[in-house]
């Protein structure tokens, strides 16, 4: 686990460092997004020229068969996100309504369920704390659609346990305010 924790630092590190080197970005302003796939709330906060710091709040829903029913929980969770947007390539390319590919890095918390049975596996992640560092892709368009791919390695903690897993999410939503 320690070497993984030391991977993922030291691959973060050096890929930060290398996006300072390049053509320097700009960022549009804050804005708010309505994501549908995991039902919530996303503000993003411009806090220099090329870097966000985003806090999000809503439910992760979970679902599983067990003996031939079909069992669902939703919990609510918490999440802050720091990225590093980059030039898409060597040329130019402005980070229009803040449209572009990232590094970051972001922590968040699962709460106990709200809705749904306590005896499906998932329930095991109520009050975990997880941590992961992603490489990301996010696009706004002027039609308001919200469209943003994060990966990356992320440890879990909870329960006196630490596990390893891979963070990926796919939102779709749309911008709030334009």
């Amino acid at each position: 686990m320690k070497k993984l924790l030391l991977c993922t630092v030291l691959v973060l590190g050096s890929l930060m460092a290398y996006t300072q080197e390049r053509i320097p970005v700009d960022l549009d302003e804050s804005r708010l997004y309505l994501n549908l796939f995991v039902p919530s709330f996303t503000l993003e906060q411009k806090i220099s020229a090329n870097q966000s710091l985003l806090a999000t709040a809503g439910l992760r829903l979970y679902g599983e068969e067990q003996f031939e029913e079909f069992e669902m929980s939703m919990n609510p969770f918490v999440e802050l996100e720091f990225r590093n947007y980059y030039p898409r390539k060597k040329v130019k390319k402005e980070l229009r309504q803040n449209s572009g590919n990232f590094i970051g890095v972001l922590s968040g918390y699962i709460f106990n369920d709200v809705v749904g049975s306590s005896e499906i596996d998932t329930y095991t992640y109520n009050n975990d704390v997880y941590l992961a560092g992603v490489w990301g892709i996010q696009r706004n368009y002027q039609s308001g659609i919200h469209l943003n791919l994060k990966l990356g390695p992320m440890i879990q903690i909870g329960d006196g346990e630490v596990d390893g897993n891979l963070y990926i999410h796919f939102g779709l939503g749309i911008q709030l305010g334009q």
